[in-house]
C-alpha cells in the first residue's frame, strides 16, 4: 500500500480523499488436493476492510485485507477425525476505476495484486503463502455526504502452489492448493466512511 501511494505522489498526483469500508459477506470456492483425494474448502463467512485513495474523480488506489475462517475434512487426515480449521487471508494493493457517478449510485471496477496466506491452528501443521491477483467490481449507494452502502464481488486467483502439511497420527500428511489456478469469490457488503 505504501509503495502504491509513493508512486502516486512521485507522479505528481495528489490524493483527493480517503474512503474506509469495513466489510462482511461470504467466500465461495477453493479446493485442496490431498494424497488420495481432492477436498473442497467449505463456503463460509468472510470479512475485511478496504481503503480507497482517490486520485481523481474516476480513479484511485485500493488497498484491502479479506479473511475467511473455514474448515475441511478428508480421509487423508485419518486418524484425525475432526475437520481441520483453515484461515485464508488476502492482502492486496491495486487500482479502481469509477465512471462519473449519479446522485443515486456509483459503479466501479477494481484490480489488485498481492498475497494469499493459508494457515491452520492445528498443532503440528504449517501454512503457506503465495502470489495472487484479484478482479472485481461493485456499487456504492450514498446515504449521507460521508456515508455510503457498498457491495462488492471479487474473484481471487492464486498463481503458485501452496501447501499445508503436518502430522496425522504419526504419519506425514500434506494438502496442496494447486498453482494452476486456485479460485475463490468474495461477495461483500459494507458501509463506506469518507474522510
Amino acid at each position: 500500500m505504501l509503495l502504491a501511494l509513493m508512486l502516486a505522489a512521485g507522479s505528481g498526483l495528489a490524493l483527493a480523499g480517503v474512503d474506509v469500508t469495513p466489510q462482511f459477506g461470504f467466500r465461495l470456492g477453493g479446493e485442496l488436493e490431498g494424497e488420495t483425494s481432492d477436498e473442497r474448502v467449505d463456503d463460509t463467512a468472510a470479512y475485511g476492510i478496504t481503503f480507497d485513495f482517490e486520485l481523481s474523480p474516476t480513479t484511485g488506489v485500493v488497498a484491502l485485507w479479506s479473511h475467511q475462517g473455514t474448515e475441511f475434512s478428508s480421509d487423508d487426515l485419518l486418524p484425525l477425525t475432526a475437520p481441520l480449521d483453515l484461515d485464508v487471508d488476502y492482502i492486496h494493493v491495486g487500482s479502481y476505476y469509477s465512471p462519473e457517478s449519479t446522485k443515486r449510485f456509483r459503479g466501479f471496477v477494481l484490480f489488485s495484486v498481492g498475497g494469499t496466506w493459508i494457515d491452520t491452528d492445528q498443532p503440528g501443521f504449517s501454512g503457506d503463502r503465495a502470489f495472487s491477483i484479484m478482479g472485481g467490481g461493485g456499487v456504492e449507494v450514498p446515504l449521507t455526504e460521508r456515508l455510503a452502502f457498498r457491495a462488492d464481488a471479487r474473484g481471487y486467483l492464486t498463481l503458485a502452489d501452496m501447501e499445508i502439511d503436518g502430522e496425522c497420527g504419526g504419519n506425514r500428511c500434506r494438502f496442496e492448493i494447486s498453482g494452476d489456478g486456485a479460485f475463490q469469490v468474495d461477495l461483500l457488503v459494507g458501509l463506506t466512511i469518507a474522510f
